[in-house]
């Protein structure tokens, strides 16, 4: 599940059921009948699962308390994967200091921390681009970045600009040093 600026933690939990079960939860349930429903439809047998948290940074002290009543309900069964960007670990530990209620049980019980994950290759960038549909001529400018988010977010660009030239019938210009863009004639 990625977690999204409007998300509360009773609408990720919502998502969560509805992801695993295919039904929407009751709107009216308290967060107490959503952890445990959560956590009975994931021990239903004993299937091993992964949870992936993305942008898990955007969690508060409460939302990691809450995960870590649902990792105790479902340990047997269900792993869990918290992805987030540096200041994510930063505000655990501040929160753990600052005594948060439910931080500290939540990071006694992380197992790893990767924080130096290397970096694409020349090769990885390459097919990304290529299965992402951006042609050979923007290779060299994708190469030039440095992590997975820029990539992905010059890709992007460079899309949305192919789809607004399509829509200009051809009529614009695009200038690129990396992260600058302008199209004449809008």
């Amino acid at each position: 599940i990625r977690i999204g600026q409007t998300y509360t933690l009773k609408k990720m939990f919502q998502e969560l059921i509805f992801t695993v079960s295919g039904e929407i939860p009751h709107s009216s349930s308290g967060m107490f009948i959503l952890v445990k429903q959560l956590s009975g439809l994931l021990t239903e047998n004993r299937d091993r699962k992964l949870i992936i948290i993305d942008d898990a940074g955007k969690l508060t002290g409460q939302g990691l308390g809450t995960f870590h009543e649902l990792r105790e309900n479902t340990q047997h069964c269900v792993g869990f994967a918290f992805v987030g960007l540096p200041y994510f670990k930063g505000n655990l530990m501040k929160w753990m200091i600052k005594g948060k209620p439910g931080v500290s049980e939540f990071y006694r019980r992380i197992e790893n921390w990767y924080d130096d994950i290397p970096k694409l290759n020349r090769t990885e960038k390459i097919e990304y681009c290529k299965r992402r549909g951006l042609h050979e001529s923007s290779y060299d400018d994708a190469l030039a970045c440095e992590t997975i988010s820029e990539l992905e977010n010059f890709v992007n660009r460079r899309l949305s600009l192919k789809e607004i030239e399509t829509a200009l019938g051809g009529n614009s210009t695009i200038k690129t040093p990396k992260d600058k863009f302008a199209l004449d004639g809008i």
